[in-house]
Formats: structure tokens, sequence, C-alpha cells
């Protein structure tokens, strides 16, 4: 009686391209999967938004602002994600809060200022 086990190695001996050929596709399948919910994830993102009536672009934050207060309030910023960014004049401004934002329309000028100083 042959042992069970030698003929197993020599079938992977001779069937390695094939072992190999199976495996490469099941990774890359899996790959495909995780690109496909990678990118279903970043496209259901929402779209920045604030919960007050503005006339103001409101825009997705940037990393390069140069302020880490609030103009209005003198607040410190939240993290990157949960800013409130509007554009005026061509100019990025951002919020700690939705709360700055009509009283920032109410005298834009004065804000505008303290932004245009520190953004040379």
């Amino acid at each position: 009686m042959k042992h069970r086990g030698a003929g197993e190695a020599g079938w992977y001996r001779r069937n390695w391209k094939t072992v190999a050929g199976v495996w490469g596709i099941l990774l890359g399948l899996l790959g495909l999967v995780a690109a496909i919910g990678w990118t279903a994830i970043w496209l259901s993102r929402p779209k920045p938004h604030v919960h007050v009536r503005t006339n103001l672009e409101v825009v997705e934050p940037s990393a390069d602002y140069p302020l880490a207060t609030c103009v209005v309030s003198g607040k410190p910023l939240r993290p990157l994600p949960d800013r409130i960014a509007v554009i005026y004049g061509g100019t990025e401004v951002q919020f700690c809060c939705e709360v700055c934002i009509p009283e920032f329309e109410k005298d834009p000028e004065r804000f505008m200022k303290t932004v245009r100083d520190k953004s040379r």
C-alpha cells in the first residue's frame, strides 16, 4: 500500500503553476472587492453642508488654512473633516461652528482683514 502523503506532495510538484494561478485569481478578486468597497465608502461620504441659511458657497475645508482659531469667536477650529468652510471674495474662511456664519455675514470685511493678514 502506497503512503498517501507522498503522492499528494508529488501532485503539488507537478501542478504548482495551476495552484499558483488559482491563488493569484483569488487574491486578485479579493483586491477587486476591496477596491469596490472602498470606492463605495468614499462616494457615500456626505457633501459639506451647514444648517443655517447663507449666501456664501460652502466648501470642503482645506488643510493649508492659515488660522488655527475662528475669526468670529476666537475659539480653536475643529479637526479638519469637521470644520466649516465658506468662500468669500475668492478666499476660504473657516469657522468653529455654524453659529459664527451669520455673525460673519453681518460685517465680513472686518473678519476678512484677519484672514488676509495671516495668509501673507
